[in-house]
């Protein structure tokens, strides 16, 4: 979390003046849907493990480009019994075709609406957002306990199937779909051994987390933390 001795080197976010499209707005309202929605899918599939959902954090790197610190938007912290799985959950519409790759600054999507003209959609690279949130949490993770925990990475696609998605994903990087998800995070339970350390610091690494949550009205320097990731996202563009 950035500390306010640091955070007041920032530009005065609460009075930069950026319009939010209703479009983007939309997007917003359906990427939290998706998220409701992945996150009944993991407790069905993993009732003894515990997840957190909708956690926002500032790191102490600070983005030049944008004048502020790091804001991050972590869909979901799954604490298994031998790793952490950081996951990133996205939606897009159906019948569209989704292009990229691990090292692009963007995704795009595409769609054809008279069967000649394809519309591309510029998105985030989900991938790539998600490494560095989940480098991040196992630092966290590591600052509370003092040890290694393995911490994987999953990007989880919802709306899409695998015949439409077209990535060049890097090797040990994870995008699924989310009838795969439930495999996924099972493969790596199977293979890792780590001596469940997730497991048996798992009260920990949660106060941990929790922690270093950054919550509307707790700080008040962050009087609406949603308003300003949305802030740090447009000035980082």
């Amino acid at each position: 979390m950035v500390r306010p001795g640091l955070r007041r080197s920032e530009i005065d976010w609460e009075n930069v003046d950026i319009h939010i499209s209703r479009e983007e707005m939309e997007r917003e309202q359906e990427h939290e849907a998706a998220i409701q929605q992945a996150k009944q899918y993991l407790i069905k599939n993993f009732p003894k493990f515990c997840t957190i959902n909708n956690g926002y954090y500032e790191t102490e790197t600070f983005n030049h480009d944008a004048g502020m610190y790091e804001v991050m938007h972590v869909d979901h912290i799954v604490i298994g019994d031998q790793a952490i799985y950081v996951i990133k959950t996205v939606k897009f519409p159906e019948h569209v075709e989704l292009y990229g790759s691990s090292d692009a600054k963007n995704w795009y999507y595409a769609e054809n609406t008279d069967k000649q003209e394809t519309h591309k959609h510029k998105v985030d690279n989900a991938d790539k957002r998600n490494q560095s949130y989940c480098e991040y949490i196992q630092m966290l993770a590591g600052e509370a306990i003092r040890r290694d925990v393995p911490a994987i990475a999953i990007v989880n696609i919802i709306g899409l199937t695998d015949e439409q998605i077209h990535l060049d994903i890097e090797s040990g990087h994870e995008v699924v779909t989310m009838d795969k998800l439930a495999d996924r995070i099972r493969y790596y339970e199977s293979t890792i051994d780590s001596d469940r350390v997730a497991y048996e610091h798992s009260d920990d690494l949660i106060r941990k987390f929790k922690e270093e949550e950054v919550y509307d009205n707790i700080i008040p320097q962050i009087r609406d933390v949603e308003l300003k990731y949305r802030i740090y996202l447009k000035l980082s563009e």
